[in-house]
């Protein structure tokens, strides 16, 4: 009798698992099924066991699954569904990617995770998976995209990484991704943009960056150096403070949106070459000048307002113009360097430089037109006057005279000082040396004469 009525209860059990399938004509358990049987979803009270369950009754041309909120924690059953192109696993407990999804599920083209505790990203939870072209890991507890994570991902188009904890972004996280034509990283941490990390992805009109409600500080140069076409980069609800002074330049894109930042100043040359139909600016502390005018020049249109003038729209060339330029700003006229000066509201005067003159300093110095003769040198005196300063001794207007110097050069005037000095000392030496025989001779004679009596005198005894 026990027995009878434990296979009642384990009949009736088995009745109402699969009543849940069978009232759509569903042959999955616990889960409806479209008309064909290829979608199956809302599958309920899945635990491993009916997961088990769920493999192996499941058609084999299925193509879209889904088995969403049941806390699921491992995806170990043995799943083999050649066609299967969606998988939804949003709403669980997955601490990690699913092991051994390219195995179950070779031609998986989308997998939704969404809403799950997943930590950590690794190369390796992606191996196989070539044809996946969309992954969403919105709101899971992400705090970095490494480098090389989505290296075998070559057809992945669509990205989606919203309100995670993401901090950390490397140069090269996107590499092998190259044909993401969507990336969503909305409400996370991220602090800033490595020069290098679009490099990676291919030029696209259709191409989606958006970066909203981050801590970004600063779009850097070199930024979009190989990634210069797309259509959205949204940068809006962050921390910036500085655009690169050439961040932009070159690029082709529909719209950039950096609204709701702490950016103070544009500057024409970050938008150097660019090819932009919307810049938004709305909600930044800008400090209106004229040189603003400029982008007007680069960008179809562009909106936000200045913090200097009380609800002045930036989108007005004409305004911009009027209020915030002078003539010189507008139209400065001066040549070769002439330095602008305005005067009143409509009117310059240019203050020339280097011998240049005339209204706009359009008019070169006289001596540009002169040649100096003989490596004279020619001096602006004014506008229509000069002077040819002339070396050695050549003179004239331009130096073409040459004058014959017979003056005596300071080395000839030295040799003939030298000439006379040496004269003279050589007649002070023979004057010395006939002196000094004179002398020689007069003491001889007077020897001579010592003994001699003089005539008529006395002789000595």
């Amino acid at each position: 009798m026990r027995i009878r009525k434990d296979f009642l209860t384990i009949s009736f059990f088995f009745i109402m698992v699969t009543g849940v399938a069978a009232e759509d004509g569903c042959n999955v358990i616990n889960c409806k099924c479209d008309t064909a049987g290829k979608r199956v979803y809302d599958c309920v009270n899945v635990n491993d066991t009916i997961l088990r369950m769920i493999a192996q009754q499941i058609n084999n041309d299925t193509i879209d699954l889904s088995i969403t909120g049941q806390n699921l924690t491992t995806f170990d059953a043995p799943f083999y569904l050649e066609n299967l192109n969606n998988l939804d696993l949003s709403g669980n407990s997955f601490k990690r990617i699913p092991e051994n999804l390219a195995k179950k599920f070779p031609k998986l083209g989308v997998l939704e995770l969404k809403d799950n505790s997943i930590d950590k990203l690794d190369p390796e939870d992606f191996t196989g998976l070539s044809n996946l072209n969309k992954l969403r890991m919105d709101r899971n507890l992400l705090t970095e995209i490494k480098g090389g994570t989505f290296i075998e991902l070559k057809n992945l188009k669509q990205l989606y990484a919203d309100e995670n904890q993401i901090e950390t972004l490397s140069a090269d996280s996107f590499s092998g991704a190259s044909n993401l034509l969507n990336i969503e990283m909305k409400k996370n941490k991220v602090k800033s943009l490595p020069v290098g990390i679009f490099d990676p992805l291919k030029p696209n009109n259709q191409l989606k960056i958006e970066l909203t409600e981050n801590y970004l500080t600063e779009i850097p140069n070199g930024l979009f150096t190989k990634l210069t076409e797309f259509q959205f980069i949204l940068a809006d609800k962050n921390l910036l403070t500085k655009i690169g002074d050439t961040a932009f330049q070159g690029v082709r894109a529909y719209a950039i949106n950096i609204k709701d930042n702490k950016i103070t100043e544009l500057l024409k040359s970050t938008f150097e070459g660019a090819q932009l139909q919307i810049l938004q600016v709305d909600d930044n502390p800008i400090r209106c000048q004229c040189s603003l005018k400029d982008l007007h020049g680069l960008v179809d249109q562009m909106t936000g307002t200045c913090i200097n003038k009380t609800s002045a729209e930036i989108d007005s060339a004409e305004w911009i113009r009027e209020e915030l330029c002078n003539e010189c700003e507008v139209n400065n006229t001066c040549q070769h360097g002439g330095i602008c000066v305005p005067v009143g509201k409509m009117d310059i005067n240019c203050k020339c430089i280097n011998d240049y003159h005339g209204k706009n300093c359009q008019d070169k110095p006289i001596c540009e037109s002169v040649t100096c003769q003989n490596k004279g040198t020619c001096k602006n005196l004014s506008p229509s006057n000069y002077t040819c300063e002339c070396k050695d001794n050549y003179s004239g207007n331009h130096c073409e005279i040459f004058n014959e110097d017979n003056s005596l050069t300071v080395a000839e005037i030295v040799g003939i000082v030298l000439g006379v000095l040496l004269f003279f000392i050589l007649l002070v030496v023979i004057y010395m040396l006939c002196r000094k025989r004179c002398q020689k001779g007069g003491d001889g004679k007077a020897k001579a004469g010592e003994g001699v009596p003089l005539k008529g005198g006395p002789v000595s005894a």
